[in-house]
């Protein structure tokens, strides 16, 4: 634990190492499991799970509802959570007490002698372990003393593997997972960055000032982290990479490789978009039923060079893309409201595809020089269409 633990790769091998270790000098050891909790939106923590004779260790994250279901209220771990104290059972035997469901299946597994231990860390919280014996006589005073011995040393080298992973949770969560791999590299001077060569895409929530006129904040919260969660889940799913939430509105980019033609980037770009758009039609699907409205929304796609980098004063940065190509797909993005589209392309982006398009002509675009060719879909174009026959015909049928 102190010259060999801070060279592994990660809390996985720690938690193996140990097992292992104590294993070949004689502790009657079946089961090891430690829970290592952490700071996510989603998950509440990791289990690491080692085993005698399993092949692999068993790494499993753990979510918020896992910790407020049934098995963990029922659990050994809600007293040694709540009172900070270590819990032991015996399974077999005249002292045996087999209390907690867990422990049944653990006695049937062939469990004799089950410990819960507390591993204390900065910032007053604490994580289990939980160690399981199938020898008949279970652990010996000697073997739990040996375990309590290196509880804080475990605490300490753990807590280091810990706090990178945190590290590298909360930077992927709040600026990416490509821009925070380059913060964690060292990239984080301001006015560092580089040239690359990437497809876009932005969209937005229409209507979104009625909305927050009308809906509770609680309310309007779960209309954006839905649209939000479908939008950005397709992106990731493609490749691509959301930069920036911005109010109503998401920027993401699929960055070309160096070398390579835009072509794959802008297919990837459009998939995404595809998806998107076929997850926002189920949740309004599924709003409709609820008796909400539909949620309006508008795509822009466009491909480009951009700057992506450190920009922002000394205390506060933003790992992002700057450029004129950032500042196009901007502008579109306004425009597909204006033209009652829910899709437009850039004739950059629109001559890297293969799936037709449509031309919608050249329009101004503020801040951009010259008056540029606009592309959709040709089912955009299509519904656009037949709207404009119903509303010329006075039935009022509207997207």
């Amino acid at each position: 634990m102190i010259e060999e633990a801070w060279k592994l790769p990660g809390v996985a091998q720690v938690v193996q190492g140990i097992a292992e270790r104590f294993l070949s000098t004689g502790l009657p050891l079946k089961r090891l499991n430690f829970i290592a909790t952490t700071l996510h939106p989603e998950l509440i923590g990791r289990t690491y799970t080692w085993t005698r004779g399993a092949a692999t260790m068993d790494v499993v994250d753990a979510t918020r509802a896992d910790a407020t279901g049934d098995a963990f209220a029922k659990s050994p771990l809600v007293p040694l959570f709540r009172d900070r104290v270590v819990i032991r059972r015996r399974l077999v035997g005249p002292k045996a007490r087999v209390d907690f469901p867990i422990l049944e299946r653990l006695r049937d597994e062939g469990g004799t002698d089950y410990v819960a231990l507390p591993v204390e860390f900065s910032g007053d919280h604490i994580s289990p372990v939980t160690v399981l014996s199938d020898h008949p006589d279970g652990f010996s005073r000697d073997d739990l003393d040996r375990m309590d011995r290196l509880r804080p040393l475990f605490g300490r080298v753990v807590e280091v593997f810990e706090l990178q992973t945190l590290s590298r949770n909360l930077l992927d969560t709040y600026v990416g997972r490509n821009a925070s791999a380059r913060i964690l590299s060292s990239e984080i001077l301001r006015g560092s960055g580089e040239t690359i060569a990437a497809a876009m895409l932005s969209c937005d929530l229409r209507d979104f000032t009625p909305l927050s006129d009308t809906l509770a904040r609680d309310a309007l919260i779960a209309v954006l982290n839905a649209f939000f969660e479908r939008v950005a889940t397709a992106v990731e799913a493609h490749g691509g990479e959301v930069l920036k939430f911005m109010g109503d509105a998401l920027l993401a980019i699929f960055p070309v490789p160096t070398g390579t033609a835009p072509a794959a980037a802008c297919a990837a770009a459009l998939a995404a978009k595809r998806d998107a758009m076929a997850a926002l039609e189920t949740l309004n699907a599924t709003r409709a039923e609820a008796a909400g409205g539909p949620l309006r929304y508008g795509f822009a796609l466009h491909v480009g060079e951009v700057m992506y980098g450190n920009i922002g004063a000394k205390g506060r940065l933003d790992f992002t893309v700057i450029g004129p190509a950032v500042n196009v797909v901007s502008r579109l993005e306004g425009l597909a409201g204006d033209l009652g589209l829910p899709i437009v392309l850039s004739s950059a982006f629109a001559r890297e595809v293969r799936e037709p398009t449509v031309s919608v002509g050249r329009h101004a675009l503020r801040g951009i020089k010259q008056p540029q060719e606009v592309f959709t879909t040709p089912a955009a174009a299509m519904a656009r269409a037949m709207d404009e026959i119903w509303r010329d015909e006075g039935l009022g049928r509207a997207r």
